[in-house]
């Protein structure tokens, strides 16, 4: 697609706030996660947001992983 100047990029998300993370399951994740935060969906968003600017435009076929610093 890039030669129509399409970027194709995936965002891996972590454990984010959607409602479905009691609180005993959040403060497990928490402990795993080195920003020590659950993650919400503006911070996914932010990302797809960003991805999706003319200043982003260089980036395609990447994974990113947003999760707070937890790898699996």
């Amino acid at each position: 697609m890039g030669k129509y100047g399409v970027t194709v990029n995936i965002v891996r998300p972590g454990a984010t706030q959607t409602d479905y993370i009691t609180p005993e399951m959040e403060r497990g994740e928490v402990a795993r996660i080195p920003l020590g935060q659950i993650g919400e969906p503006e911070d996914i968003g932010n990302i797809i947001a960003s991805l999706a600017s003319e200043q982003v435009r260089w980036v395609t076929g990447q994974v990113i992983t947003a999760s707070g610093g937890f790898s699996t």
